[in-house]
């Protein structure tokens, strides 16, 4: 991943060279598989390289909007393209935070590894009261709305035959399950 200029001029640089290695490739002198297999390994970095050039360029230009984070070792990643999509530098960002650039740029080449246990667990408590208030907000409003709330009056019509029937069997196959549990 490309995380500041320096590091995109280089990653530019060498995707360039791998492009001239590959049109200046040998064609002869070499048993055709191994020729077959250089050519696959460059392209491969090739592609690999452009790959990462397009994700910073379109970060930078501000057209990802969001950014997920699939694993708690994710986020580091998804700090480093929050930053670059805020184009934010390294010294910008430590201003704000009242640090020294080399400790972002430390954070950074670590994926932020080296954040100390209560700063993650800060965002835990962050994420563990928002799944809590989506409980309340399920486990109490919907109990009140089926229970307190004053009827409406609104029926829905009865479902036609084929929903009756898949009702129905399903719920013999779960009264056939519960009584008998085994293989």
């Amino acid at each position: 991943m490309i995380t500041n200029e320096r590091q995109y001029l280089i990653t530019q640089a060498q995707a360039a060279k791998f492009r001239d290695a590959l049109a200046a490739a040998p064609t002869e002198g070499l048993p055709p598989k191994a020729l077959k297999a250089m050519r696959d390994g460059a392209q491969s970095q090739l592609a690999e390289l452009e790959e990462q050039i397009a994700e910073y360029e379109a970060l930078r230009a501000g057209k990802i909007f969001s950014i997920k984070a699939d694993s708690i070792t994710g986020i580091g990643d998804a700090l480093v393209k929050a930053r670059i999509i805020r184009k934010l530098t390294h010294k910008a960002l430590a201003e704000r935070m009242d640090l020294a650039e080399q400790q972002i740029q430390r954070y950074e080449a670590t994926r932020y590894a080296g954040v100390s246990i209560e700063r993650l667990q800060a965002v835990w408590y962050l994420l563990a009261a928002a799944s809590a208030g989506v409980f309340l907000h399920a486990g109490i409003k919907f109990p009140w709305f089926v229970f307190f709330q004053k009827d409406s009056g609104l029926r829905p019509a009865d479902p036609p035959w084929n929903m009756r029937a898949a009702m129905v069997l399903f719920a013999a196959l779960c009264i056939g399950i519960g009584v008998m549990p085994g293989p």
